[in-house]
């Protein structure tokens, strides 16, 4: 390796020849849109002494790297020429005491260099191609000996005396091993849209993509296996979304997938099924570990105020509960039942306190949930708060640190990484002696992508600066103070009429439970597609949504169609009562339970029977029916659930010849008062008296 051209000047020296010979600072970490850099890894802090270099039973902390900071990266030519006479500076600045100095100096070079030096490299970088470098700088120089802190490092490439493009990335250096940690509460939220249709074929290949190399769902996984190799590592929280557990165990089996203009046949054991499977089973490893704190999204991941405010409250309680058990069968977990995750972090009042009557008493919001006081001097405020009326604790992430990350992670998760790292120290200087907390939610919807998790993970579990807990934990050590009010309620609601037709294909469910066996999965299985169709992606896509409500009402009329109602024509009763035949039969896979009823003005007591019938069965009824008058009248022959829902209809035309017993009586009468003024005529009359 080439030595350095410059190296440890006196500090007003190396300061005045910095700014003579570098060029000008840019106003981003990439100086140049024609090569790109990015950070591969980077020592994550460093002390005074490495462990290895302490004597025996005297270290009082584990620090592995000494002094030698070590940093990776890769140079991508993005240019049509070729980059020649190479080689890499390395700008170390002098430590930053807040927040804003600290975030400034990620884009721009701060004011005062302590250490610089040029390492020259061989060689060239072709167009279109890419190299990795490896620099390693000894840190002495300048650094406090007094005062553990953050020193700005900037790394940039060189071809010739051009500068042609530079990252920017945090040193932590540890004087001595922290006395007060900073408290930490971290969540990793596994969450992914539904992509499968109602028929069970999955819409598009995303949730490979997630589960596969570099995606989101494949860094969280990994990440969370590392830290539950070693049970008394650092705790951490997790919030599953049974949903995704659910599509997991759908693609396990084999599965089609939509992709492009094809749809693929995966089989078991290929492909998204194998990436299914070892996501699954990395899972339950993951839970079962002690470190690991499990909560369960609402199954569908909907949108809590949507539900409490469009009509559909009672379902809360289901998708809550629901989500519970689907995670705790597929994974193992045993969730607890007063703390959540809202998806989406969306709340509103009557969403809180709804969920204050469930038992909810923790929340795990996101940093723009809550009006969050303003604090002397910019220090990051408390991590916890109290909402509503009811005794509800919400963990709140800090908003800057969470808008610091969102505008770094896209280029370089890597260094993202190590950015936030350098946040949460600098969160952690302001107020060393005290004991304080601070928030972290790695949420469904940040775009966070898979490289960051790994990264992120491993900086944390080996910094002595910070006390990572789970979410019941931390309350517990740092209580609310003070009540907050949400910033941005959610008012995003479902259509009137999505709503009602959720609620009928709801009533059409319950129709078929009351006639199905007790034994019967078939009705769960069409709630469960009901709450589907509650998530809160479909807010924005009801037609998705929708069809998994029609496919309820399309499966429930398909069972009752199995049914079959017929009767003859028309029957002819010669007496005021007589049997009327009805057959009917199943021609579906389930055994059902209804009745048959006549219904007619002109029948006594509308007679009924209850009927059960297994698949391909049929019988003939003869259903007794009591006149109240002769003649020809129409009877309405009625199939009625046992819930009381009409389900079949048809009808019969009765011929009645049956005399009526008043009619014939008074017919009787009337003939016999005939009879006898008819008989009179026979009878001799009194002769009346002779006149004198």
């Amino acid at each position: 390796m080439a030595r350095p051209i410059m190296r440890r000047l006196p500090p007003l020296v190396l300061v005045f020849l910095v700014v003579l010979a570098l060029p000008p600072p840019s106003s981003s970490g990439q100086e140049s849109p024609s090569v790109h850099l990015t950070l591969l890894s980077q020592t994550t802090w460093n002390c005074p002494t490495a462990t290895e270099d302490v004597a025996p039973g005297k270290a009082t902390w584990s620090c592995p790297t000494g002094r030698e900071l070590t940093v990776r990266f890769r140079a991508l030519n993005l240019a049509t020429v070729p980059l020649d006479e190479l080689a890499v500076g390395v700008t170390l600045f002098s430590r930053v005491l807040t927040r804003n100095a600290y975030e400034a100096s990620l884009t721009s070079d701060p004011s005062l260099a302590i250490e610089a030096q040029t390492l020259p490299r061989e060689g060239v970088i072709d167009p279109g191609r890419s190299r990795d470098f490896e620099v390693s700088v000894s840190l002495g120089q300048g650094i406090d000996p007094d005062q553990s802190g953050l020193y700005p490092l900037k790394v940039d490439l060189r071809s010739g005396f051009t500068s042609v493009a530079a990252l920017r990335t945090p040193v932590i250096f540890l004087v001595r091993e922290p006395e007060i940690p900073l408290g930490l509460s971290w969540t990793f939220v596994l969450s992914h849209p539904i992509t499968f249709a109602p028929d069970g074929t999955f819409t598009d290949p995303s949730l490979e993509i997630a589960l596969g190399a570099g995606g989101r769902l494949n860094g969280e996984i990994r990440a969370l296996s590392e830290l539950a190799v070693d049970p008394t590592g650092p705790p951490v929280d997790v919030a599953i979304s049974p949903v995704l557990l659910t599509q997991l165990g759908r693609m396990v089996d084999g599965y089609e997938v939509s992709d492009g203009d094809e749809t693929r046949r995966v089989q078991p054991g290929e492909g998204g099924a194998t990436l299914a499977r070892q996501a699954l089973e990395e899972l339950r490893g993951i839970v079962a570990t002690p470190n690991v704190e499990v909560t369960a999204l609402p199954f569908s991941a909907p949108e809590i105020p949507s539900l409490y405010g469009g009509g559909l409250g009672r379902d809360v309680d289901v998708q809550l509960q629901h989500g519970r058990d689907v995670t705790s069968a597929l994974v193992g977990a045993q969730v607890p039942e007063t703390i959540l995750r809202p998806p989406g972090a969306a709340l509103d009042d009557a969403t809180l306190r709804g969920l204050a009557a469930d038992g909810i008493r923790t929340l795990i919001v996101g940093s723009t949930t809550v009006d969050l006081p303003e604090q002397p001097l910019g220090f990051a405020g408390p991590a916890t708060t109290s909402l509503g009326d009811g005794p509800l604790t919400a963990i709140v992430p800090e908003p800057a640190s969470d808008a610091l990350l969102g505008s770094v992670v896209g280029e370089d998760p890597v260094r993202a990484a190590q950015v936030l790292l350098g946040e949460l120290t600098t969160i952690w200087q302001e107020q060393p002696g005290e004991a304080r907390g601070v928030a972290l939610v790695f949420g469904e919807d940040a775009p966070l992508p898979g490289a960051f998790f790994p990264s992120i993970a491993r900086s944390i579990a080996t910094a002595p600066w910070l006390a990572p807990t789970v979410a019941g934990g931390f309350v517990a050590t740092f209580p609310p103070t003070d009540a907050s009010v949400l910033a941005s309620p959610s008012f995003r609601r479902f259509p009137i009429s999505y709503v009602a037709s959720l609620k009928e294909a709801r009533r059409r469910i319950e129709t078929l439970r009351s006639m199905l066996p007790d034994s019967s999965l078939e009705p769960a299985r069409l709630e469960t597609m009901l709450l589907l169709a509650e998530a809160r992606q479909y807010l924005t896509s009801t037609t998705e949504g929708l069809a998994f409500i029609d496919a309820v009402r399309r499966s429930v009329r398909a069972t009752v169609d199995d049914l079959a109602l017929e009767t003859v024509d028309s029957v002819t009763l010669t007496s005021d009562s007589g049997g009327i035949p009805v057959t009917v039969s199943n021609q579906g896979p389930h055994s059902l339970e209804f009745s048959v009823q006549l219904v007619s003005t002109r029948i006594r007591e509308e007679p009924a029977t209850s009927v059960r019938l297994a698949p391909g069965e049929s019988e003939t009824l003869q259903l007794q029916a009591s006149l109240r008058s002769t003649g020809r009248f129409e009877v309405h022959v009625l199939m009625v659930s046992p819930s009381g829902r009409l389900i079949g209809e048809t009808q019969i035309v009765v011929r009645s010849t049956a005399y009526n017993r008043i009619a014939l009586l008074i017919t009787i009468g009337a003939a016999l008062v005939l009879l006898l003024v008819w008989a009179r005529r026979f009878v001799p009359g009194r002769t009346p008296p002779e006149r004198t």
